[in-house]
């Protein structure tokens, strides 16, 4: 499984997880444990934030990499043109 996809489905869970939590919220007995859902909701909620900005880390390295493939097969393109165009000079 990719990275990637690793991100995505913790992302996934938590985001179940929080849900779960916010319907725990609407059978809470007292005010306590209403306190302690919504801490623990808010934390949560900052793990996701750091998934999303992983998942956005990831996608900005993989177009990195893509666009140094793309430059260094137009370098080699270049190279065989100015080779061809060497040859044919001669």
């Amino acid at each position: 499984m990719s990275l990637g996809q690793q991100i995505y489905d913790a992302a996934t869970k938590r985001i179940e997880g929080i849900d779960q939590l916010r319907q725990q919220i609407s059978s809470a007995s007292d005010a306590k444990d209403i306190a302690d859902l919504q801490a623990r909701i808010q934390a949560e909620s900052a793990f996701l934030q750091t998934d999303l900005l992983r998942m956005q880390g990831l996608q900005m390295v993989q177009q990195a990499q893509a666009q140094v493939e793309d430059q260094r097969k137009a370098e080699d393109w270049r190279k065989r043109i100015d080779t061809m165009n060497t040859a044919l000079s001669q």
